[in-house]
C-alpha cells in the first residue's frame, strides 16, 4: 500500500470468490482472506477496510468474475482499481 496512496485516500480490499469452490486450501479460503487484510489495514484506521463478494457463474447469464469487479468498484465509487496478475494456479503461458 505504500506509495499507492494519499493521506486522505480511503483503501478497500476487495475478494471476489467463488461459492462453489469448497475445496479450496485453508489459505484461499474466503474468510481467511478477509482476516489477513483486515489486520494489514488495521494501520489505516478508519481509512482502510475489506469488502467480500460471493460469485457464482451461475449467479446471471454472462457474468464474469470482470463484471463482478466492475460492478463491486462502481458500489463503492472507486477511481483506482488495483489486481493481482494471475489467480490460484499461477500464471498462464
Amino acid at each position: 500500500m505504500n506509495g499507492l496512496r494519499r493521506k486522505e485516500d480511503h483503501i478497500i480490499a476487495g475478494n471476489i470468490h467463488d461459492s462453489r469452490k469448497d475445496f479450496m486450501p485453508y489459505n484461499l479460503k474466503p474468510f481467511y482472506i478477509r482476516e489477513i487484510y483486515n489486520c494489514k489495514l488495521l494501520v489505516l484506521g478508519d481509512k482502510g477496510s475489506f469488502y467480500g463478494r460471493e460469485f457464482s457463474g451461475n449467479n446471471e447469464e454472462g457474468k464474469t468474475t470482470k463484471s463482478e469487479l466492475w460492478d463491486m468498484a462502481a458500489e463503492k465509487n472507486s477511481t483506482v482499481i488495483v489486481t493481482g496478475m494471475h489467480g490460484r494456479k499461477g500464471p498462464k503461458s
